[in-house]
C-alpha cells in the first residue's frame, strides 16, 4: 500500500476501497468482542487500520480510537459496544467512499490552483456547497460573508455557462480555505453536493456544516457537528459561522483584520453591531489590531453611535486595558456619547 494518499491515483484508491469491502464482509463482530486477543481479530484490526491509514488520516485516527476499547481488560459490555461501533463505522465509510469519484486524482495539477498561505494581502476563500433549489437563501449568505471580507464561491452563481463547470468547481474546491455545506432537504438529495463534500474532506479543508431545518451532515462529513439554524435565521447563522472560523487559530487573526476593515465601511447601525458582536469574542488582539479597532470606531458614526457597538467596545477596552491607546480612547470620548469605560 502507498504511504501517502496524496500520490495515490484513482485506481489505487478504488482498490483500497475494494479491500476494505472484503475485510468488512469477513468481519465477525461476535468474535471481535468475545475474543479480541485472538489472532484473527488482531490481524483483522491491523489490516483495516492500514487501509484507513492510506485512505484518510482522520478515519484512521477514529478507527484507532474505537479499537482502544477492545482489549481483554476492558469490560465485556464496552467491548461489545466498541465492536458494533466499528462495524457501523466501516459500513458508513464504505458507503461514502463508493459514492466518491476519485477520477480527479488522475488529472494534472491545475496551474490556476492557488495554495498560497494566508498572508497580509490574502483574503480567506470560502466554498459554499448547496442545492441550486436553495440559491436565493444561499445567495444572501454569500452577500453577508462577502460583506465581512471573505471571498465566497457559489457554484451555480459564479460559473459562466460556457465553462466546463465540473472542472471549475474542482478548481475552486482546491483553492478554498473553508468549505461550508448548507445542508437542507434538497442538499441531501443532490449527488453532486456529496461529491463536493468528499473532495473537501479528502483535501482536509476546514469544514463547517450548516444544518437547516433539522437536516444533519452525512457521508464523508458525517463526523462533524453541524451548526443548526432555522430557515428564517440565516443572518444569525452567518454570525455563528464566522464565530466558528475565529475559533480556528490558522484563520482567526486574518478574520479579525477583515472584520475591523469591514466595520470601517459599515453604513448601518445593525451592520456595525453584528460585526462588533463577533469581534468582541476574540481574545488575542495585537496592539495594531486594537488601535485600528478604536480608530475605526471613532471615525465612522454608524459605528460609534450604535448602542450595541458602545457596549461591545466597553467590554473590549475593559478586558484589554494594556492595549488601549489613550489618544484613541480620547477620540471616542470626544464624541460625547457616554463612553465611560471605567
Amino acid at each position: 500500500m502507498c504511504a501517502s494518499r496524496w500520490n495515490v491515483k484513482s485506481e489505487e484508491k478504488k482498490k483500497l476501497v475494494e479491500e476494505l469491502a472484503e475485510y468488512h464482509s469477513s468481519l465477525n463482530v461476535k468474535r471481535l468482542y468475545n475474543e479480541p486477543d485472538h489472532k484473527t481479530s488482531k490481524d483483522w484490526l491491523a489490516e483495516v487500520a492500514a487501509i484507513f491509514k492510506n485512505l484518510d488520516e482522520t478515519d484512521f485516527q477514529r478507527f484507532i480510537d474505537l479499537r482502544k476499547h477492545l482489549y481483554p481488560s476492558i469490560p465485556f459490555v464496552t467491548r461489545k459496544h466498541a465492536a458494533e461501533q466499528i462495524d457501523g463505522f466501516v459500513r458508513d465509510k464504505l458507503a461514502a467512499f463508493k459514492r466518491y469519484d476519485f477520477s480527479h486524482l488522475d488529472a494534472p495539477e491545475e496551474e490556476t490552483v492557488d495554495n498560497t498561505p494566508i498572508g497580509e494581502n490574502k483574503e480567506i476563500r470560502i466554498f459554499l456547497s448547496y442545492s441550486s433549489l436553495n440559491k436565493v437563501s444561499v445567495g444572501k449568505i454569500k452577500s453577508w460573508l462577502a460583506n465581512l471580507g471573505f471571498t465566497v464561491f457559489l457554484a451555480h452563481e459564479d460559473i459562466e455557462p460556457s465553462l466546463e463547470w465540473q472542472k471549475e468547481i474542482i478548481k475552486n474546491l482546491e483553492n478554498c480555505h473553508i468549505f461550508i455545506p448548507i445542508i437542507t432537504k434538497e442538499f441531501t438529495e443532490s449527488k453532486w453536493t456529496d461529491q463536493e463534500s468528499g473532495i473537501a474532506f479528502i483535501r482536509k479543508k476546514l469544514i463547517i456544516p450548516v444544518s437547516v431545518g433539522g437536516y444533519n451532515p452525512h457521508g464523508f462529513i458525517g463526523i462533524y457537528q453541524g451548526l443548526s439554524i432555522g430557515r428564517d435565521e440565516l443572518e444569525k447563522g452567518c454570525i455563528r459561522m464566522v464565530k466558528t472560523i475565529i475559533k480556528n487559530k490558522k484563520y482567526a487573526s486574518k478574520v479579525i483584520d477583515q472584520l475591523i476593515d469591514s466595520l470601517g465601511k459599515s453604513r448601518t447601525f445593525a451592520s456595525s453591531e453584528w460585526k462588533t458582536s463577533i469581534i468582541s469574542e476574540y481574545e488575542s488582539f495585537t496592539k495594531e489590531q486594537f488601535d485600528l479597532l478604536l480608530r475605526t470606531s471613532a471615525e465612522n458614526n454608524q459605528v460609534y453611535v450604535a448602542a450595541g457597538v458602545r457596549e461591545d467596545l466597553k467590554k473590549l477596552i475593559k478586558e484589554h486595558k494594556n492595549l488601549v491607546d489613550s489618544k484613541l480612547l480620547k477620540k471616542l470620548n470626544d464624541k460625547d456619547l457616554d463612553f465611560s469605560f471605567g
